[in-house]
Order: C-alpha cells, then structure tokens, then sequence
C-alpha cells in the first residue's frame, strides 16, 4: 500500500473485517465486493467546507487492478490521491479526499467532484502517470465556475471521455417545475 513519503499513516482508518459472506484480505477489503468494512465510516466525517468556494476531489483508494502475473494486485487510487494531494496543497478551497469506495470499480482509478450547491462529476478511467495535469486543470477551473459546470469544449480530454456522471446539487428545481 503506497503512503504518502513521511507518512506513517495509512491513508484511510480500517475498521475491521467485513460482514459479507467472504472474509476480509490483510487490507481490509472484502474479496467477495472490494468494498472496505465501513461500520464506523459516519464517525469519521469531514464537516462540510465553511466556503461555499471550497470543492472536494474525492479519490476512491478501494479500486483494484491485478497485478500481470495475477499474483496480487495494485490500487493505483492510493498513489493518485497522495500526488494530487500534494500537487492541489498551494490550491486555496480545494481539498482531496481519500474515500473508501465510489462503486464503479470496473474504471479505476475514479474520482468525484463535488462542492457546495455545484453539480458533482463523477469520472473514471483516471491514471496518475497520464491524467495528472488533467484533473488539477480540471479541478481548478470547477472551483472557479459559479456552478460546478466546466463548459465541455474547456474540459480536459478525460473530462469530456471519462464522465460517468454529472449529479445535480442538493435542492436543485429544474426550470420546467417553475413554470
């Protein structure tokens, strides 16, 4: 499991082995749904941003990918949200997240961004190597729109390719339910 250097932390707190029909690995994640235990997942909540400028760039730690000799595997969420971490630290009102599990474990490595009274993106299929750059240009320019909504045509390619999804902020009225 990769750590950030100087950390002698690991990235998110274990809390025990799952409760699904197959036991838990060393890591604490189930084999049978990848999903780290979460029995007290609610007592570690973050409060909410004091600033409604403030976005979170969650990056799931839980996807896997196999190893090519099949003997183990690598969870390349880790080391993106150690990098991006560091990479976004001078960036005032951005925070990253390591989360647990975002359930879409077929496009790892996946982040979602999300901020108060902005639509959240939900996007897949992210490698540090490559898509670095991408996602602080992309983070930077969500931080900056009034709504969460990044025109397509200024989105980084994996921005424009990669999203799985683009959920609407808590509260939000469609125009048509005005009228």
């Amino acid at each position: 499991m990769s750590k950030p250097s100087g950390d002698s932390a690991p990235l998110l707190p274990q809390s025990g082995p799952c409760t699904c029909s197959e036991p838990s690995d060393p890591e604490g994640a189930c084999q049978d749904c990848s999903v780290f235990a979460t029995s007290n997942s609610l007592q570690n909540l973050v409060p909410a941003p004091k600033s409604d400028a403030s976005i979170t760039v969650f990056v799931c730690v839980t996807c896997r990918q196999m190893l090519p000799d099949g003997d183990g595997f690598l969870q390349p969420g880790r080391d993106l949200a150690a990098i991006l971490s560091e990479r976004l630290s001078a960036d005032e009102n951005v925070n990253v997240t390591p989360v647990q599990c975002l359930s879409v474990c077929n496009r790892p490595s996946t982040i979602a961004l999300t901020g108060r009274n902005k639509w959240t993106y939900l996007v897949g299929n992210l490698e540090t190597a490559v898509h670095l750059d991408d996602i602080v240009t992309f983070a930077r320019a969500y931080r900056q729109s009034s709504d969460g909504i990044v025109p397509w045509k200024e989105r980084p390619e994996p921005f424009r390719k990669s999203v799985i999804a683009r959920v609407p902020p808590l509260g939000f009225i469609h125009p048509e339910q005005n009228s």
